[in-house]
Order: structure tokens, then C-alpha cells, then sequence
């Protein structure tokens, strides 16, 4: 949906409201209180009740939205130019868009729907042949003030991360969507994971969780991806006599997507604590995810409408948006 298209569809706070709302009644919803399933809509208090118990619902409870303080346009708003932008948005840039004073609670906002995109390609596995490798992010330094700074893959700057990516060989029935010629693979869907090391067992339950157990893994020969043979179908390990070989003909997609999102999130952030990057690899991997979907910032609605998000800053009570 471009801007013109989605300020005419969207022009105020009642557009968006009552479009929110018919999402709302298409979605199956259970009483906080009693655990029941049929609702009443009352129109004069702007609520859902419950027909068993008359507990009353407001239309936000339940999703993304919950406890905010935000209209549904300003949601309506922020989903539009994080699903409609190729690249990320910062939350500075968002708050002069929404010409807000204060800009925590509009990063907290995109926060939350960073988290929702999470959950909603948290239910989905990644199949077929998945390409597994371990990648280094900056991140904000996180160390005591007396610690010694540490190099390589213990340093206090870098963060972990997991990258899956499935990746199958062209066939001429793909026409120009692959990337030919540099890569002799196409990319399907993508998931990155936060780690906090590099064992085995970390590494085989973050890849478990993401990937199918009747996929095929293709990896480097890292002692980590040892356990890999014991809970995929298949497991193709390489050692890296020639690493650019293994990198460009084996493992050529994590590290091409591990590149754009160290780009994107650089682009935006000078620096990104630690504790908060995972939602950074969520967002970029929503957005890869569905880069050929014309209807993304619908398919964000429905996500947004029907997950509540796990994110909480620790500002206290005042942490709501």
C-alpha cells in the first residue's frame, strides 16, 4: 500500500478505529475473567462484553495495542511506514513523523511491533535444505568498569547470533527473482536468533526450535553443528579449506542476509544494547520473509490484532504506551 492509497483509505481516527474493529470481530477472542468465547459489542461504551460473566473488553485488549495511549491512527501510521519502508525506520524519525514531543514512547511503540513480527514467524519452521552459520553483531558495550576489554568472538561488543536461511539451487521456472551469476542458490524464508554462546547444545536448541526436524542443514565444520546429524534428516558439514569457497558456493545466503541486516540496523542505530537486538533480526526477517507481498502492511495488521507482545522496557509503571 503506497502513502496516497493509504491516506485516502485511512484519512482519521475513525477509519482506522473501525477498520481495527472488523479485524477484531473476525478473530476468535476468551474472557480474561471467565474464559468465554461469546462477546456482545457495546456501541455507546466502545467495548466488548462477555455474555457469561459481563466483563468488558476494550477494543485494544489482547493486542499489540494493550494499555497504549496512542490513537488507532498513530498506530495506524507506524504500521504503515515500518511495512511499507524497504529499509528501517529509526524511532526519531518516526517520532517527527508523528509529531510527538516525547520519543520513548514511540520507540517502545515500534519496539512492540518489532516483537509481534517475532511471534508471527515464530509460527512457522524453516524447511527443505536450511543453510546454519554463527555471525557476530555490534552491539553496545556491556562490561564493568574495571573489566578488560576482550577481542574476538568473547569481546563485550559483539553479540552472537544464530542465521538460518533455506536456500535451494535455480531452476529455470525461477525467472528473475534470484540473484544469478554471484549466487548459484535462491533463498527462501529466514530466521535469525540471539545467542549467548557458542556450545553445542545452545546452538542444536536455537536451530531445533526454528528448523524442521525433517529439513536437510548445510553448515561449515564447526565442532558446534556436531549434534546436527542426530535431530535433522540430513546434515552437510564443510570444512573450510577454502573459506570463500564454502562461503560463496555452500553457505552463500547467511551471510549475504547476516550483511544487509548489520547494514540496515547500522543505518538507523549508532548503537543497539544487546538485550534488544533480537527484535532488530526480527523485524529485517519479517520484512525478507515477505518482500514479495504486496499485502504486508495488512498481513502486519492482522499479526498486530491478534498477538499481545512479550516486550517490557523496565521504565516501571509508566512504561505503557
Amino acid at each position: 500500500m503506497d502513502l496516497i492509497e493509504f491516506t485516502k483509505k485511512f484519512p482519521d481516527e475513525e477509519s482506522c478505529k473501525t477498520h481495527f474493529k472488523a479485524l477484531r470481530d473476525a478473530q476468535a477472542k476468551k474472557c480474561p475473567h471467565c474464559q468465554g468465547t461469546a462477546f456482545y459489542w457495546k456501541n455507546d461504551k466502545e467495548v466488548y462484553e462477555c455474555k457469561e460473566c459481563h466483563y468488558r473488553m476494550s477494543l485494544k485488549k489482547g493486542t499489540v495495542m494493550e494499555h497504549s495511549k496512542f490513537t488507532f491512527r498513530e498506530w495506524y501510521i507506524v504500521f504503515h511506514l515500518m511495512s511499507s519502508t524497504k529499509q528501517a525506520i529509526s524511532a526519531s524519525e518516526m517520532q517527527r513523523q508523528l509529531g510527538k514531543k516525547y520519543y520513548r514512547g514511540v520507540w517502545e511503540m515500534m519496539q512492540k511491533i518489532r516483537d509481534v513480527m517475532g511471534q508471527r514467524d515464530g509460527k512457522y519452521k524453516l524447511k527443505e535444505m536450511v543453510e546454519v552459520d554463527e555471525m557476530m553483531f555490534s552491539t553496545d558495550t556491556e562490561k564493568e568498569d574495571d573489566e578488560p576489554n576482550k577481542r574476538g568472538m568473547g569481546s563485550q561488543s559483539q553479540t552472537k547470533v544464530l542465521v538460518m536461511a533455506e536456500s535451494s539451487e535455480i531452476s529455470p521456472e525461477d525467472g528473475d527473482k534470484v540473484r544469478r551469476h554471484t549466487i548459484n542458490k535462491k533463498v527462501g524464508h529466514i530466521r535469525m536468533k540471539v545467542i549467548k554462546d557458542m556450545r553445542a547444545a545452545t546452538i542444536t536448541e536455537a536451530a531445533t526450535a526454528v528448523i524442521d526436524s525433517g529439513s536437510g542443514v548445510v553448515t561449515d565444520g564447526c565442532r558446534s553443528h556436531t549434534q546436527f546429524k542426530d535431530v535433522f534428516a540430513g546434515h552437510e558439514a564443510y570444512v573450510e579449506h577454502d573459506k570463500r569457497e564454502v562461503v560463496t558456493k555452500k553457505l552463500p545466503w547467511v551471510h549475504v542476509v547476516a550483511g544487509r541486516c548489520k547494514k540496515s540496523i547500522e543505518g538507523v542505530h549508532d548503537e543497539v544494547k544487546r538485550k534488544f537486538l533480537q527484535f532488530y533480526l526480527d523485524e529485517f526477517c519479517y520484512k525478507f520473509n515477505r518482500r514479495y507481498f504486496n499485502d504486508m502492511f495488512d498481513r502486519l495488521l492482522l499479526a498486530a490484532s491478534s498477538c499481545v507482545p512479550v516486550f517490557r522496557h523496565g521504565y516501571g509503571k509508566s512504561a505503557s504506551v
